[in-house]
């Protein structure tokens, strides 16, 4: 373990991680293509609200039922969302599965920033929610003195992990892996 790895304040991290999504505003998610290539594209995810920050249970996000995006979820749930704070230096990586929100819960998630590209809000024909469950979070950042790659042969970052509807909890690397300067 990394020094203070066995004190590590890991809803404090979560936290920090929770800041960081919120400085970058947008993410790109990636998704698997029919091809069997990756496919990714910019979102602009809901604000994390109270039930969820800081435990970043769920990330909920606006899509069209007409897009790529959205038959890529129905053909393989698997998606990474990366948000990239530039003024902190600072990136989130959340890995998980997406789920097809039902009409309720879309008309409950709906964001009035979405308004622009859903004319009628929620009861737009073509709107649906998605939400990213994630049960992986990769995190680094200057601001937050977030930095444990910099000990790792393979410069993995700070890395938490949980089943869905679980706490996060600290991964730590190999034992092999650190390597101290």
């Amino acid at each position: 373990l990394l020094p203070g790895a066995l004190c590590m304040d890991v809803d404090g991290m979560v936290l920090e991680a929770a800041e960081t999504m919120a400085s970058a505003q947008m993410a790109s998610l990636s998704t698997l293509a029919p091809d069997g290539s990756i496919d990714a594209r910019m979102v602009y995810p809901a604000e994390l609200d109270n039930s969820s920050s800081p435990k970043i249970s769920f990330i909920n996000f606006a899509t069209t039922n007409k897009s790529r995006k959205y038959a890529e979820v129905l053909a393989n749930p698997a998606a990474t969302m990366l948000y990239y704070d530039k003024g902190g230096k600072g990136q989130v990586i959340l890995k998980g599965k997406i789920e097809i929100c039902n009409a309720s819960e879309a008309t409950k998630g709906w964001n009035d920033v979405w308004l622009p590209f859903y004319p009628d809000g929620p009861k737009t024909s073509f709107y649906a929610l998605l939400r990213l469950i994630p049960t992986r979070l990769e995190f680094s950042s200057d601001r937050f003195g977030v930095d444990e790659g910099v000990h790792r042969k393979d410069w993995r970052p700070l890395t938490l992990v949980r089943q869905p509807d679980g706490p996060w909890t600290y991964l730590a690397p190999p034992q092999a892996e650190i390597v101290y300067s």
